[in-house]
């Protein structure tokens, strides 16, 4: 029988879902989950980003005693419990329908430490933004990635991936223009000049994935990226999923 886990990463909130799968042998323990596709979603802390955990809230009210765990660090945990999932703006899911069995549950990690969510290993990484965020570090004993979510130029995290094996990726935002180079930085986002620049930073063998580019500028953007001439950089289509 073939079992597949769905595990959702809040990242200040950037917000990523991670598709794994293992096949149940009868008379054998399962054999381990491993990381086999990336569902891409919108991000940034902004109402959007919740409302994206909210859709996957969803699953667990349509599957009777689901419970969905969002694992992200504490400051990004207090904000969704104070200021989405707090009965104001969004009913609290995590006493419905009951504080036995609620859909939606929270994980804390600490930050820098490698934890255990399901089968796969996970550390997040503190980055630079203009609220507490953190990127990751995910992977299952063989393969893995690595997710900036939303930050400006930064360090922590790519110290973190260098002399990691099985790394199959680099999901990196760059959220504006070059020309709106003085918004990215007051805001703590990326460009593709910054991209360049953050690139001598990050192992050159790495494919970068690009997401959270601004829709209005989208096409400015990617005509930036494409100019940096680079075969390790590709755009993610949002609502694509993208196998390791």
């Amino acid at each position: 029988m073939r079992k597949r886990t769905c595990i959702s990463f809040v990242a200040g909130l950037a917000f990523i879902t991670v598709w794994a799968w293992a096949d149940d042998k009868s008379a054998q323990p399962p054999a381990a989950p491993k990381i086999v596709s990336l569902s891409v979603q919108p991000n940034g802390l902004t109402l959007e980003d919740a409302r994206d955990l909210r859709r996957v809230v969803v699953l667990g009210v349509t599957e009777a005693g689901t419970t969905v765990v969002a694992a992200a660090t504490a400051p990004v945990v207090d904000a969704l419990r104070t200021h989405a999932f707090n009965n104001s703006l969004w009913p609290d899911f995590t006493t419905i329908p009951s504080l036995e069995a609620p859909v939606l549950g929270f994980r804390t990690l600490p930050e820098g430490v490698e934890s255990r969510v399901g089968e796969l290993s996970v550390r997040p990484v503190a980055v630079d933004h203009t609220v507490p965020a953190a990127g990751f570090i995910i992977h299952d004993g063989e393969t893995g990635f690595v997710y900036s979510g939303d930050t400006g130029p930064t360090e922590a995290i790519w110290t973190a991936t260098r002399g990691l094996r099985g790394l199959r990726a680099v999901i990196v935002e760059t959220a504006f223009p070059t020309r709106l180079d003085a918004m990215a930085r007051a805001s703590k986002h990326l460009t593709p000049a910054q991209l360049r620049r953050e690139m001598d930073k990050i192992p050159p063998d790495l494919p970068l994935w690009i997401f959270h580019i601004k829709p209005p500028f989208l096409e400015e953007t990617a005509e930036e990226l494409s100019k940096i001439n680079s075969p390790r950089i590709h755009i993610l289509e949002q609502g694509k999923t993208y196998t390791l």
